[in-house]
């Protein structure tokens, strides 16, 4: 199940590249349209794209790095070290990058953490 995650993670990473230029590029476009201060308009553009595809790279790979550390140490039976990376990401998935200190967790996120923990024990 975790594994899913993390492949289903490595092609939301892609997608948001992939499909995110081709958005800005066409936004870009649709304001230029009325030819007044282009300049300025897409060089907004510029700023927005990389602001918006970096957060959303810097957030998809730092909740990808923390799932396969999850799951390595899951998978090593190093529970303390697995519950401190479960908890960084479900906290992540649910608040996002504030959510990585783990302290937005619900008890939902911790009964998940324990599922794991005791489906990796046997």
């Amino acid at each position: 199940m975790l594994e899913n995650k993390l492949s289903a993670l490595k092609w939301t990473i892609r997608c948001s590249v992939i499909l995110g230029i081709p958005f800005w590029i066409i936004l870009a476009i649709y304001i230029c349209a009325d030819g007044e201060d282009v300049g300025s308009k897409v060089i907004g553009c510029i700023i927005a794209a990389i602001l918006s595809i970096g957060y959303l790279v810097v957030r998809y790979m730092t909740e990808y790095q923390t799932l396969e550390n999850y799951i390595i140490s899951l998978q090593n039976k190093n529970f303390q070290q697995a519950l401190t990376y479960g908890r960084s990401y479900y906290g992540i998935r649910r608040s996002g990058l504030k959510g990585a200190a783990g302290t937005y967790n619900t008890m939902y996120d911790e009964q998940a953490i324990n599922n794991d923990i005791n489906a990796y024990k046997e």
